[in-house]
């Protein structure tokens, strides 16, 4: 046409033209028929509607080369598209793409903050679990697979790289004696949707022995199936050991107190005996001493010495038993300790007492006498046959008592039986404390100080022995067992 674009678009910049010249300037000179080139996107100010300001709008140039088959001049076809919505469209995109990276990064940057917190929380955590001795565990309900921290496997005694699992902590760990009220608790716990909390004992792969204290809840699933237990556990043997020693000393102090109040009954009762046991003898001995004095009294002579004699005895043997008693409870109570032949020792004793027993309706047998050598004090081993024999003759109003020795194994077996009052399930294992007597279930007294198998114990066990009462109760009978050490 003849005219510069200028002419039709006179609002363009300098820079903008020279822009535009500058891509079509080096179009010209390279473009080849038959190829074509497309320019970057190149702003220039154009308007309109005269009646506003000229806009800047974005144009996109292309060019290629045009050469008719009727002509033999070529020309360079130029189309120019407004780019100005498309590239407003991708600025837009690129905006928001940025923004999109934006925002990403962002996000990420919180979660590494969020994840930095959470490790150094954890950290903290864990540091603070370990500085209380407290291990956090979390269980697999479906599977049993237990995951749980250092401090955890420490208290269970574990080393660190151990292995934790639940039919380890069963079969293992936890005592024998706690496992089936351990598991139960558990179960209810987790069938009741209740926490859990139990203190129990654990054996170390060491053997050695510890409390700890465990606590979990249980998580569900939708179905309110249970699938996964979180706890903790913290070892609280020092604790339970303190615990135990003050419940020690707390039952000890009761046992003490229950144990001297006994003493203090069985000392009133000791003192009641022990002045009835003595007025009577002595007060025999005085009545038959002033008829003595009597004239005309001669012919009661024998009859009056031998009663005499006999209370002077008892009186004798009653003293015997005191002394011997104070002498063992001061630690001063004499052995000698010699080879002794006990069947022996035993048919002379039983030959000494035969007649006397006959004479007062009871009847001696000694069903069994093997040769038993042990070793001992012979004075003290005739105190322990005596006065089982002795208490067998004060229970037993007429009958059978029946003396035997055994050897059985590595013991010499002494066994006293008879046949009379019996003693009680209830009171059996009283007899043999010291200034206990088993009241009779039958009317009347017997005597004596309570001391006879209180002593026949103790010296049975200063001969490395031991003594065990039997009986089938009221009116059937009772036997004694006295075991000592088999000599060579």
């Amino acid at each position: 046409m003849g005219k510069s674009i200028v002419d039709f678009n006179p609002h363009d910049t300098d820079d903008q033209r020279k822009a535009r010249h500058a891509w079509l300037a080096a179009v010209c000179a390279k473009l080849l028929p038959g190829t074509s080139a497309e320019s970057p996107y190149l702003p220039g100010n154009f308007q309109l509607d005269p009646s506003k300001s000229p806009e800047t709008r974005v144009w996109e140039f292309g060019a290629s080369v045009v050469a008719p088959a009727d002509s033999t001049q070529s020309y360079i076809a130029l189309r120019v598209i407004d780019a100005t919505d498309r590239v407003e469209r991708e600025d837009a995109d690129k905006r928001e793409k940025a923004r999109l990276r934006s925002q990403a990064q962002l996000r990420r940057i919180i979660a590494e903050e969020k994840e930095r917190q959470l490790a150094e929380s954890r950290a903290r955590f864990a540091e603070a679990l370990a500085f209380a001795n407290v291990g956090a565990w979390q269980r697999d309900l479906l599977t049993g697979v237990v995951t749980c921290t250092n401090e955890c496997k420490s208290n269970f005694g574990l080393d660190l790289d151990d292995e934790l699992s639940e039919a380890r902590l069963f079969e293992q760990l936890i005592d024998p004696l706690d496992r089936a009220w351990v598991r139960t608790e558990l179960d209810a716990a987790i069938g009741n949707h209740q926490d859990y909390r139990v203190e129990y004992r654990i054996v170390w792969p060491d053997r050695s022995q510890h409390w700890v204290m465990v606590g979990g809840r249980a998580l569900y699933n939708e179905a309110g199936r249970p699938t996964q237990m979180l706890g903790f556990v913290l070892d609280i043997t020092a604790r339970k050991q303190q615990e135990l020693d003050h419940r020690q000393i707390a039952g000890d102090e009761r046992l003490a107190r229950e144990q001297s109040d006994r003493n203090a009954l069985a000392m009133d009762h000791f003192m009641a005996a022990v002045s009835h046991e003595l007025r009577s003898p002595v007060g025999v001995i005085l009545n038959w001493t002033e008829l003595l004095q009597r004239p005309g009294f001669k012919s009661h002579l024998p009859q009056a010495a031998a009663t005499i004699q006999r209370n002077a005895r008892q009186l004798a043997l009653m003293v015997d038993d005191l002394l011997d008693s104070g002498a063992i409870v001061s630690g001063k109570l004499s052995f000698s300790f010699a080879a002794v032949e006990l069947a022996e020792l035993i048919a002379d004793l039983v030959s000494d007492l035969r007649l006397q027993a006959e004479h007062k309706g009871w009847r001696f047998i000694t069903s069994r006498m093997d040769r038993c050598v042990v070793q001992g004090d012979a004075a003290r081993i005739k105190q322990i046959v005596w006065n089982l024999i002795n208490n067998a003759i004060k229970f037993t109003e007429a009958g059978v008592i029946d003396v035997s020795v055994s050897a059985e194994g590595d013991k010499a077996v002494l066994c006293v039986q008879d046949s009379g009052r019996g003693i009680a399930a209830d009171t059996i294992d009283k007899v043999f404390e010291r200034f206990e007597q088993i009241k009779p279930s039958a009317s009347g007294r017997v005597g004596g100080l309570g001391l006879g198998l209180w002593l026949v114990k103790t010296l049975a066990e200063r001969h490395n022995g031991s003594v065990e009462a039997r009986s089938e109760g009221d009116g059937m009978g009772a036997a004694f067992f006295v075991s000592l050490p088999l000599t060579d």
